[in-house]
C-alpha cells in the first residue's frame, strides 16, 4: 500500500511533529510511505493527478529516516487506486502560497474521484478550513459568534454586549491577530476590527471566562473521541503569564486534561457532522464547555497526549484507522 503524505513543504517537517510520527510508524509497518508538498502536484494529459514524492528506506531512527526522506531524489507517483493521500497541510501558515493550496484541494478532489483515498476529504477541507464552519455546529456547543468583513458591524456587536468578546480573522493560525476586547474599549475598538478584517472577514465571538485558564484540544477520529483503553487523546493548553491565548506559539504550555461528561455529549452531537463532510481526523479546541475552533488541517497533539496518558499508543490507533479507510477505497 502506498501512502503519500502531503505537507506545505517537506523540508520544513520536524521529527517531533505528529505528522512525522505518524508517517514514521507507517513506514515501519511496511507501507510505501512517500512525502510531497503543495508545490509538487500536477495533472497529466490523461487527467491523472501526480505528485513528485520523496521516499527513503525504513529506519529504526525517526530522525535519520526523516533526514533521508528530505535528501531523496523526487520521483513521480500517480495518485489513483491503491494510493492513500494523508493531507497534513496548514494553509494558515502559508498565506503567500494560498493559490497553491487552493489548487492542491482541487487536484485532490480529482484524485479522489479517480480512485485514490484522500484524508481528510478535500471538499470537507474547503468547508471546514474556515472558522465559519463553527457556525454549522449546534448553537449550544459553541459561543455566540458573528462573521463580517465590515469592521463597524463587528464593533457594533461588541459594544452591544455586556461582557468581553474575542476578535480574530476568519482565516489564521497560531493565535495571530487575536484580541480580547470589552464594550468600553472605545478608543481602539474600531482599529482592532480593521486589523482582523484587513485580509477578509473577521469573527466576533463571546468571550468565555474560562479562557484565562486555557483551552483543551480533543482529538477525534471518524467523528468519535480518539480513545484507547479508557484514555482519551486530550491536551490542555495553559496560557503564559499575562496572556489569554493558549497557543504554544504564543507562550502556552501543554498539560494533562481531565475529560468532562459534557465534552462527550458535544462530540456525540458534532461527530455526525464531521463524518458527513469526510473529516476523518479533527482537533476540537474547547474553552470551558464550548467549542471555539475546529481544526481539520494537520491537527496535532498525539505525542503530548501519549505522554500525559502514560505512553498510550494513540498514534498507532490513528494509523490503523487510516489503513482501514485505505482498504475501503
Amino acid at each position: 500500500m502506498t501512502i503519500v503524505v502531503l505537507v506545505n513543504d517537506v523540508q520544513d517537517v520536524r521529527s517531533t511533529q505528529s505528522t512525522a510520527a505518524l508517517a514514521w510508524r507507517a513506514a515501519q509497518a511496511g507501507m510505501a510511505l512517500r512525502w510531497t508538498d503543495v508545490a509538487h502536484l500536477g495533472v497529466d494529459a490523461q487527467g491523472q493527478v501526480w505528485a513528485r514524492c520523496r521516499q527513503a528506506a525504513p529506519s529504526p531512527d525517526p530522525d535519520r529516516w526523516l533526514a533521508a526522506c528530505k535528501a531523496a531524489t523526487p520521483a513521480v507517483t500517480v495518485l489513483g487506486p491503491g494510493t492513500t493521500v494523508l493531507v497534513r497541510t496548514n494553509p494558515g501558515r502559508d498565506g503567500r502560497r494560498a493559490a497553491l493550496h487552493d489548487a492542491a484541494l482541487a487536484m485532490l478532489a480529482l484524485a479522489r474521484d479517480r480512485g485514490a483515498a484522500v484524508l481528510n476529504d478535500p471538499d470537507g477541507l474547503r468547508q471546514a478550513g474556515s472558522k465559519l464552519f463553527l457556525c454549522r455546529l449546534p448553537s449550544w456547543t459553541r459561543p455566540a459568534t458573528i462573521v463580517s468583513a465590515d469592521p463597524d458591524t463587528l464593533a457594533d456587536w461588541v459594544r452591544q454586549r455586556s461582557e468581553p468578546s474575542i476578535l480574530k480573522p476568519l482565516s489564521g493560525t497560531q493565535g495571530t491577530d487575536v484580541f480580547r476586547v470589552t464594550p468600553e474599549d472605545h478608543g481602539n475598538l474600531r482599529q482592532i476590527c480593521a486589523v482582523v478584517t484587513r485580509n477578509g472577514c473577521g469573527i466576533a465571538q463571546a468571550w468565555l471566562p474560562e479562557g484565562f485558564r486555557g483551552d483543551v484540544r480533543l482529538l477525534l477520529v471518524d467523528g468519535g473521541l480518539l480513545e484507547v483503553d479508557g484514555h482519551v487523546a486530550a491536551v490542555a493548553r495553559i496560557p503564559g503569564s499575562g496572556e489569554f491565548r493558549s497557543n504554544v506559539a504564543q507562550g502556552g504550555r501543554a498539560a494533562a486534561a481531565i475529560i468532562r461528561p459534557r465534552w462527550r455529549r458535544i462530540v456525540d452531537a458534532v461527530g455526525p457532522i464531521l463524518r458527513r463532510h469526510g473529516l476523518w481526523l479533527v482537533g476540537l479546541d474547547l474553552v470551558g464547555d464550548h467549542i471555539v475552533e475546529v481544526n481539520v488541517y494537520s491537527p496535532g497533539g498525539f505525542t503530548d497526549a501519549e505522554a500525559f496518558a502514560g505512553g498510550v499508543d494513540f498514534t498507532g490507533t490513528v494509523l490503523r484507522s487510516l489503513l482501514q479507510h485505505a482498504d475501503r477505497s
